[in-house]
């Protein structure tokens, strides 16, 4: 979009409430707070390339591919 990339970081079943730490690709952590069904999300400005999503205090990464 523009000559940007995004990748999305969607946290599901998690606590209510709670303030979660996303990052992506070891850094650029953001903190994130799930909302009252238990989701919380955000969307990294990157490069196109490979990338990991994770959320620190779970132990969950996901891989994803911007193009």
């Amino acid at each position: 979009k523009n000559g940007n990339f995004y990748a999305k970081g969607v946290l599901k079943n998690a606590t209510p409430g709670q303030d979660y730490t996303m990052c992506i690709d070891g850094g650029g952590c953001v903190t994130v707070t799930a909302n009252a069904n238990g989701r919380a999300k955000h969307k990294f400005t990157t490069s196109a390339g490979a990338h990991t999503i994770s959320v620190e205090e779970c132990g969950l990464s996901r891989d994803t591919t911007c193009e």
